[in-house]
């Protein structure tokens, strides 16, 4: 029997933080846009500078938002539609990461006769599992686990019932 620990159809969207951060400086350029010059004609390199750090703060915004709900959604369809591998097995060779986010977190589950490596870490954002043993993760050496892999991105973890009371 086991237990889910991390499926990505229910965790948020990693990095919605640059999302706002994005729009704000959208809106600060487009302010600096309509601020009228105290010259009765703007430069034209002015001109051009402020158009083009509007362009760009636009340009930013979009891809931002592209990137971080589209990863997350694409995830999500794979997992609804059974697009990914099933990896079964003991975790061995763990190495665990640090709370900082500086040193991944790796290991290793031996599925059929396939090795499976999994590294992760805090500060790298993604759609996948990424909890450290630090921030009370509970991947250890000899744990039974069920990962949904999508070409290396936990996008489910689950965790042998048994193993995660022997942890408490």
């Amino acid at each position: 029997m086991y237990t889910v620990v991390f499926d990505a159809r229910n965790a948020g969207v990693p990095g919605w933080e640059a999302i706002p951060i994005a729009l704000f400086f959208v809106a600060l350029t487009y302010s600096k846009r309509q601020v009228p010059s105290s010259k009765p004609r703007a430069p034209a390199l002015a001109w051009f500078l402020r158009n083009a750090l509007f362009i760009f703060a636009c340009t930013a915004a979009v891809v931002t938002t592209l990137v971080t709900v589209g990863s997350t959604l694409r995830v999500r369809y794979r997992l609804d539609h059974g697009d990914y591998t099933v990896v079964e097995g003991v975790v061995s060779d763990f190495v665990p990461g640090d709370w900082i986010g500086h040193r991944h977190e790796l290991w290793r589950v031996r599925s059929g006769d396939k090795d499976y490596w999994y590294t992760y870490s805090k500060s790298i954002i993604t759609s996948g599992f990424r909890q450290t043993q630090e921030e009370g993760g509970p991947i250890r050496n000899g744990v039974r686990v069920r990962i949904a892999d999508m070409d290396g991105l936990i996008a489910r973890l689950e965790v042998a019932t048994a193993d995660l009371e022997g942890m408490r």
